[in-house]
């Protein structure tokens, strides 16, 4: 239904340790429901009524504040006003935490309705305390302890068990919200992993094909280097034969001289070129230790870069384990809404069967009513025709006292049942519109 914004459990967020202290003093006004207008609250409760759903109270954000008078709440969610009260200050002093607005967080844009539900609240400590404030300023306000006992300005005290519909909502929402915030921040820390994890493979595929480059450059190189080994080899071997040569001619020096001085030259030119072979070999050999230096540097990097693979693949898995565990602890939130829900239906049953036990003390107090009328008729006729038997009238008449007592008691109890079964449809009535 437009114009709905939600239930008053979900527009107060306070603390853990004040939890119980707002559940005690809103009661079953946790479940009232929000709505923009008067309109859109008489639209609901039309619906509830062609649909035979019980009732519900909604609350209009545009609330107006009254005129004079204070409101009182109590625990089971009734609503007085006090006849404007003399200005009161806020009680303090020892075991006093303050009002209860200043203590919760709650969404601003209903701040009438916070107002409305809590304005009048104060927190203490404990219900010793509590009572001693009220002896004490006689203040016209709410006081509620951090165990959810609840005193009114009139000095009504309320506590208990809080085995109730409402025990445990706040809790549950927050621990809710919380789920939803750790459940969120692990998407985003599993998001950066597998970012992080793309980029890092990224630059793993392009290192290596650079890799693969200098490798090939290297054996590039190195072919380089054999062949001019190759070739000093082959010029070692002409000098070599040369000098042989020379050894051979050197009786016929004088005719050979031209031939020797051509053979000198040849060798002069055969040592410039090995000296040249043998700076370009060593060029070359400088250059492969370069290349196998940026191999190993290259090969350290990649390295570096698969372990930081790996420690991503980790928190990876371990971000997927901790969303894991936040989904099933959801689950198991959802289980316990579930049981909930199966012990409302019990009540429920337990309603009915006090409703049917309501209706057979009824019988019976009537039935007791009608023997009481009998046997007042019948003393009376018996105290007019037998005047000297005042001994056995007086016996009678304290028996019928005794049952006129017994009659007292059990009216007392069928009162006390049937507003039992009031308050009990009155909470089925709130569970089923909550549940729809």
């Amino acid at each position: 239904m437009s114009g709905v914004r939600g239930v008053v459990a979900d527009i107060v967020q306070p603390p853990p340790e004040l939890e119980t202290a707002v559940e005690a003093v809103l009661g079953e006004r946790l479940g009232n429901i929000i709505v923009e207008s008067h309109e859109v609250g008489v639209e609901a409760i039309e619906f509830l009524k062609s649909q035979s759903e019980g009732r519900s109270s909604f609350i209009p954000v545009g609330l107006r504040a009254p005129a004079e008078g204070s409101v009182v709440y109590d625990a089971s969610g009734g609503v007085s006003v006090d006849p404007a009260p003399a200005p009161a200050l806020w009680p303090t002093g020892d075991g006093v935490r303050g009002p209860m607005l200043e203590l919760i967080g709650f969404d601003r844009q209903y701040d009438r309705v916070a107002a409305y539900l809590l304005g009048d609240v104060l927190v203490v400590e404990d219900l010793r305390r509590a009572l001693e404030l009220w002896r004490e300023t006689r203040t016209n306000k709410t006081i509620v302890t951090l165990d959810g006992e609840v005193i009114d300005p009139h000095g009504v005290v309320t506590g208990g068990s809080r085995e109730s519909a409402t025990a445990g909502v706040l809790s549950q929402k927050r621990e809710i919200r919380e789920l939803e915030a750790v459940v969120a921040r692990i998407d985003a820390d599993y998001q950066a992993a597998l970012d992080r994890h793309v980029s890092a493979k990224q630059q793993l595929v392009d290192i290596t094909a650079e890799r693969e480059e200098i490798v090939a450059a290297l054996r590039r190189d190195e072919m380089d280097r054999v062949a001019h080994e190759k070739d000093l080899d082959r010029v070692m071997r002409e000098r070599k034969q040369q000098e042989n040569r020379a050894a051979q001619l050197a009786g016929n020096q004088g005719q050979l001289q031209a031939s020797a001085e051509q053979n000198g030259q040849r060798l002069t030119e055969a040592r410039e070129h090995r000296q040249r072979q043998e700076t370009a070999a060593q060029e070359a050999e400088a250059r492969a230790a370069g290349l196998r230096g940026e191999v190993e540097a290259l090969a350290e990097k990649v390295d570096a870069l698969v372990t930081e693979l790996t420690t991503l693949k980790i928190a990876a898995s371990q971000a997927e384990e901790r969303r894991r565990t936040a989904r099933e602890t959801m689950e198991r939130l959802r289980r316990e809404r579930g049981e909930q829900e199966e012990r409302k239906k019990r009540l429920e049953i337990s309603a009915a069967e006090d409703a049917a036990r309501a209706e057979t003390l009824s019988a019976d107090a009537a039935r007791l009513r009608e023997e009481a009328a009998l046997w007042q008729s019948e003393a009376e006729a018996r105290a007019k025709e037998h005047a000297d038997r005042q001994g056995v009238v007086e016996e009678r008449n304290s028996i019928l006292s005794r049952r006129e007592a017994d009659l007292r008691a059990a009216r007392s109890s069928v009162n006390a049942l049937a507003s039992e079964l009031g308050s009990l449809e009155l909470r089925c009535q709130e569970a089923r519109l909550r549940r729809e």
